[in-house]
């Protein structure tokens, strides 16, 4: 018995396969699009993830300290104040030293930083002999002449405000001071400090 034909000369029942495998064909399609959107969303979504570690990283690096100012206020043996250093961490892991004091004898005199942050007239030095260790610091000496005045910049790249500073020396505020000391014919005694960060 031959089955019926339709009016375009197809059989009833190739045409249900036809339709049959058209709409498995739709139902394919329409799943692999899902499919795509999904991972293109889920890779956008970790690009932005990256991209925000990646701000997140770059903003703390921006917040680090090297780029810390200080300004030390000096005093001579009767406690009056001679002026001031400012020190500027430089991007570099460097200090940078703007010196600017008054009624400093002439000649030169050299510069350190100590363990201390004890600045007590008239001898400037802690109570404990350890604290007054010198930290390692390449310090110019400074000169003062016949105005008795010091005004002078200059860098030290061994010095750093950043605690992740590799191969430098950390200067901590309030935990150090700077002084200055007499020339040689002053036996090299201590004639100025400041304690950095202090008040």
């Amino acid at each position: 018995m031959k089955l019926p034909k339709d009016k375009f000369g197809g059989r009833f029942v190739m045409t249900r396969r036809l339709v049959s495998f058209l709409l498995l064909v739709l139902v394919l399609t329409f799943v692999t699009a899902c499919g795509n959107s999904d991972n293109t969303s889920g890779e956008t979504q970790n690009e932005n993830i990256g991209e925000s570690e990646e701000e997140a990283v770059n903003n703390a690096e921006d917040d680090r300290d090297y780029n810390q100012k200080v300004e030390v206020e000096m005093a001579d043996p009767e406690g009056e104040n001679i002026g001031r250093v400012i020190l500027n961490g430089e991007e570099s892991g460097g200090v940078q030293f703007e010196v600017d004091l008054v009624n400093i004898p002439q000649g030169k005199h050299k510069m350190s930083i100590v363990k201390s942050n004890v600045c007590e007239a008239p001898e400037f030095k802690a109570d404990v002999e350890a604290d007054n260790k010198e930290l390692a610091a390449d310090i110019p000496e400074v000169e003062a002449g016949d105005n008795r005045k010091v005004v002078t910049e200059f860098t030290v790249d061994n010095l750093t405000f950043d605690e992740e500073g590799e191969g430098k020396t950390l200067l901590e505020g309030n935990a150090n001071s700077l002084v200055l000391y007499g020339t040689s014919e002053q036996d090299g005694e201590r004639i100025a400090c400041g304690v950095i960060g202090g008040q």
